[in-house]
């Protein structure tokens, strides 16, 4: 498969791993800075790297890509660039959706007092931490 991933910090790192590992072929990486961990591996193994800031656009998802793969997503990514790839955004949320939505999912489970929590990959829209849930992975 042909997968772009998005993302930032430790997450896109072992996503990237697992799907280098696997035998994928990572078609680019975005990232919101150079000296982001997933930028610098991506780099290193000769995958194209970018550095996005606000935005993923379709003109930043090279053809042909057949999946984005946001681990820790930072930026909005356009209905467009969801579109640009064949099977869409599959995105990956640090809670049980739809609970504890946005930035905060891990302090707000915590701070409820919650005794099971786990995360969630689901299939992005063009809505926060919204769209059809692929998985739930749960944890006591």
């Amino acid at each position: 498969m042909k997968v772009m991933i998005v993302g930032q910090k430790w997450l896109a790192l072992e996503a990237f791993k697992l799907v280098w590992r696997l035998g994928h072929d990572i078609t680019a990486v975005a990232a919101p800075c150079e000296d982001d961990r997933l930028y610098k591996l991506a780099i290193n193994k000769e995958v194209p790297a970018l550095v996005v800031p606000e935005r993923l656009t379709a003109e930043d998802v090279p053809g042909p890509t057949e999946l984005l793969l946001c681990a820790h997503a930072w930026c909005y990514i356009t209905k467009e660039a969801m579109e640009a790839s064949y099977y869409g955004a599959l995105g990956y949320h640090p809670s049980l959706l739809p609970r504890h939505r946005g930035r905060d999912a891990i302090r707000w489970a915590l701070h409820m007092g919650e005794k099971v929590t786990g995360g969630t990959a689901y299939w992005m829209d063009s809505k926060a931490d919204a769209g059809p849930i692929a998985a739930h992975l749960r944890r006591c």
